[in-house]
């Protein structure tokens, strides 16, 4: 299992993206608002991925006979909150590999220009 880390706008769902159209595996976020802004970025991207799905639709096959499907969870701490009743309160995470996304140059630049006052 890979993890993704970094904020905001850093690259993280064109992560998922790439690797979902190397290795087949289904992305599944939170809406199906988002399920077609990931396709459209895929397109962007001139990838071919397959259909996306919500959180939900990974609960209900996982009652099927199909284990062997593959997901990239986009998003894992709002896919913890969807499928657990009650408050979330923390949760530990042991990754078998992580890569930290480096801040991409154009937000190193606003953010340089927020410093400096220009907005």
């Amino acid at each position: 299992m890979r993890m993704y880390i970094g904020g905001r706008g850093f690259g993280k769902t064109t992560k998922l993206i790439r690797e979902s159209a190397l290795t087949g595996a289904i992305i599944a976020c939170f809406s199906t608002s988002e399920c077609g802004r990931i396709l459209k970025q895929a397109k962007i991207l001139k990838l071919e991925i397959p259909k996306p799905v919500i959180y939900e639709e990974i609960l209900y096959e996982r009652s099927s006979s199909n284990r062997t499907q593959k997901y990239l969870i986009d998003e894992i701490d709002s896919f913890i909150s969807r499928v657990t009743p009650g408050e979330i309160v923390g949760y530990t995470l042991t990754p078998m590999s992580v890569e930290h996304l480096p801040m991409p140059e154009e937000l190193k630049k606003r953010k340089e220009e927020l410093c400096e006052g220009k907005y």
